[in-house]
């Protein structure tokens, strides 16, 4: 009798602590900034978040391949092609497919501008166009889409912190 209640009071000594470990990884807040970059809070437990946004290296050789051959479907004012001037970082998030963000310095318009580029690849569809989903905002808050998409208003998600607050509330 006192080996089974030894061996029970360490398994509940020994999930306590466990959970107590879990739990207080749970109430650290997962947090994405503007550019949807994990903040420095939550950068030490990202392999823990299923479907986060992870930073790939900026020579990635899929996500440049992509960005080569699509980034001349997005549609600029004077139909002059967007160039890559420097690339800054480039993520990855698998949602129903791979949603990469790639930031940095184009040439737009004949203006250079710091701009994020998504694009959201789902290989399996047929259609070349609906394979891969590009769009480009920049700092300057103008927006590039191709023929099939607009660019979604600001007004209708709010700013970082509007998101936040809302979530907060919902919480």
């Amino acid at each position: 009798m006192k080996i089974i209640v030894l061996i029970f009071v360490s398994f509940i000594a020994l999930s306590s602590v466990n959970c107590g470990h879990i739990k207080k990884r749970l109430k650290r807040p997962f947090i994405l900034d503007d550019d949807n970059q994990m903040t420095n809070e939550v950068k030490h437990v990202k392999e823990y978040i299923v479907g986060a946004p992870r930073t790939l290296d900026i020579n990635d050789s899929y996500a440049n391949k992509l960005l080569t051959q699509h980034l001349n479907r997005l549609i600029t004012g004077d139909r002059q092609e967007i160039v890559i001037s420097n690339i800054e970082y480039i993520t990855q998030q698998v949602v129903a497919g791979y949603l990469f963000r790639i930031k940095g310095d184009y040439v737009v318009e004949g203006t250079k501008k710091v701009c994020t580029i998504s694009m959201f690849n789902q290989p399996w569809n047929k259609s070349e166009e609906d394979k891969v989903v590009i769009s480009a905002k920049c700092d300057d808050g103008s927006c590039y889409v191709t023929e099939s998409y607009t660019c979604s208003p600001d007004s209708l998600y709010g700013t970082h912190e509007s998101r936040l607050e809302r979530l907060i509330l919902f919480a």
